[in-house]
């Protein structure tokens, strides 16, 4: 008995295990956030700071919005490459580093900002490579022009590329919309936690910046 074909796009491939990698250290980071505090926090120069930061999460944000409506948009079998894949190959990484940076400055927490920098950078430059070199093998030449005039991670200075009509999934663009929603909260869990701070229920390690 024969049984029908099924194509290979339609099984659900295993996630990588280096994707759980953030997860795991999800619970140091926000640790870190709550009982490290820098010893200039709270003066007028952090105040500047702490409205940078909720302008990187407000950014980064809506920049992830903007590439989910592409990712979802593009035909599955093609090489996203209009919208912010016309100005950085991995946009949504980019974005993605601006609200970790952009929630650690919204905190007046300089140091850790620098740290989570550091480590999300780390963890670009190991995944990066693998991941497109799936995307090399996918689409060869194509991939290979592609890689040649837009840059790995950080956008280069252009207008970019836009397509006048783009067919989306509706209910991957609601998850999209989600995953904004649940990081602009960020800017109301800081304010709430500057409230809990201020009547010091929670200890705190200083750090220099």
């Amino acid at each position: 008995m024969r049984h029908p074909s099924i194509p290979l796009r339609t099984l659900a491939a295993p996630e990588p295990a280096y994707r759980r990698l953030p997860v795991l250290f999800l619970p140091f980071w926000i640790m870190a956030l709550l009982f490290t505090r820098s010893q200039g926090a709270g003066s007028e120069l952090y105040e500047g700071v702490e409205l940078l930061g909720f302008a990187l999460i407000f950014a980064g944000a809506l920049g992830r919005l903007w590439c989910r409506l592409y990712s979802v948009g593009e035909d599955a079998d093609a090489l996203p490459r209009h919208g912010p894949y016309s100005l950085s190959r991995n946009p949504l990484y980019f974005f993605s580093l601006m609200v970790i940076v952009g929630i650690c400055l919204g905190m007046e927490n300089g140091f850790v900002a620098v740290i989570s920098a550091i480590a999300a950078l780390a963890y670009f430059a190991f995944v990066l490579p693998i991941e497109e070199g799936a995307k090399l093998y996918r689409f060869r030449d194509a991939f290979l022009f592609y890689s040649a005039r837009v840059p790995r991670l950080f956008p280069r200075f252009a207008f970019p590329r836009t397509r006048q009509l783009v067919r989306v999934d509706l209910r991957k663009l609601s998850l999209a919309i989600l995953d904004v929603a649940i990081l602009l909260s960020a800017v109301v869990f800081i304010e709430g936690l500057e409230m809990v701070e201020s009547v010091h229920l929670l200890p705190h390690i200083p750090v220099p910046f």
